[in-house]
């Protein structure tokens, strides 16, 4: 079987797709890590560099993943932009708004995990123009001390989260009592469904 690469935007992204990965029983990727000539950031640097790993794809599997941002308002425009052809073993996917949106997609297990009542969560989630402020919203809200201290920034900081984010968001992902669950998170999240059916083809190659 081809190797799957996997280039993401950073360490929320990349707990989110290997979550994906486990819950597909697909093999583990090899992160592909492109913060070289990032002068517009991470997602500039991966736009960048995609016609080479399409042109990887002939061989091995390429899955990037960005996140749409404010850049456009309709997906399949936006893909067909960056990327207008894709190669037989690239799976091109981008999440609306961001991938904090999956997240917020299974509103069950999030609120229990914060310790706050579901009706905190959005139902629409893809509908958010920045879905991670709004887990940061949440959170504020929790019941939860260590939850607040770890995702809310501090008064003053100048950040806009929590030291403890990346980690807290890792931990709800694969929580044994509450975790994540992908197949009722993307019945809210269209994006995140295409995601799956996509990798989908890995497993069935």
């Amino acid at each position: 079987m081809p190797d799957i690469n996997l280039v993401i935007e950073g360490k929320t992204d990349e707990y989110v797709m290997l979550a994906l990965f486990k819950y597909l029983n697909l093999q583990e990727p090899r992160i592909r890590l492109n913060r070289q000539n990032a002068r517009g950031g991470e997602k500039e640097a991966i736009i960048t560099s995609l016609p080479k790993w399409n042109e990887a794809a002939k061989w091995d599997y390429w899955v990037v993943v960005i996140d749409m941002d404010n850049d456009s308002n309709c997906v399949a425009e936006y893909r067909k932009k960056l990327l207008p052809v894709l190669s037989g073993n690239m799976i091109f996917r981008i999440a609306v708004r961001k991938i904090e949106s999956w997240i917020l997609a299974d509103s069950e297990s999030l609120a229990k995990y914060f310790g706050v009542s579901k009706l905190l969560i959005p139902t629409n989630p893809e509908n958010i123009l920045d879905p991670k402020e709004e887990i940061i919203k949440i959170a504020r809200k929790s019941k939860r001390k260590d939850i607040r201290e770890d995702i809310v920034p501090v008064e003053g900081s100048g950040t806009k989260q929590g030291k403890g984010y990346p980690h807290r968001i890792q931990e709800f992902l694969t929580h044994p009592e509450y975790p994540w669950r992908p197949a009722v998170a993307q019945e809210s999240a269209d994006s995140l469904k295409r995601c799956i059916r996509a990798l989908k083809r890995i497993k069935q190659s």
